[in-house]
């Protein structure tokens, strides 16, 4: 539920969420939860872990 924070802030341009699908090269590589482009436009790749 990390949207729900991000999104009551209000101060980003894009929310969009990256795990999904398939990365290539499969194995070597594991795709961030989130993409996040704060209104600064610095791109922020976001994992969220459930411990």
């Amino acid at each position: 539920m990390i949207e729900a924070p991000l999104v009551s802030l209000g101060q980003f341009r894009l929310l969009t969420r990256e795990d999904r699908g398939h990365v290539f090269p499969e194995g070597e590589f594991i795709a961030p939860g989130f993409h996040v482009v704060p209104a600064d436009s610095r791109h922020w790749l976001v994992e969220v872990k459930n411990v």
